[in-house]
């Protein structure tokens, strides 16, 4: 099972927000090679980070020492999106900011 399908499984019952087949479909549509997408990319790597932490060990497919490396890496990134200005509060920010 993968990271977003542990999120549809565990996570998206309870927060349903991105919508998932939005989100699929942004996916297969490598929104994330689009440029000024930055924002959207911040979104799912928080959201990749959240659901690392929540989702118990065991079923994870990494081992722990992997899966922090995976959640600080996201987390880095999330926090240099973060610190830079913007001008416009999004639902997308909000969200990254709520994981």
């Amino acid at each position: 099972m993968t990271i977003l399908g542990f999120f549809h499984d565990y996570v998206f019952c309870i927060v349903p927000y991105p919508s998932w087949s939005g989100l699929m479909q942004d996916l297969a549509g490598k929104r994330e090679e689009k440029s000024g997408e930055e924002e959207w990319v911040a979104m799912v790597l928080a959201l990749v980070a959240f659901v690392s932490v929540q989702v118990p060990h065991q079923l994870f497919p990494t081992d722990k020492a992997g899966r922090r490396t995976m959640v600080e890496a996201c987390a880095s990134a999330v926090r240099f999106f973060l610190v830079q200005p913007y001008r416009v509060v999004t639902l997308n920010r909000l969200f990254i900011t709520y994981w």
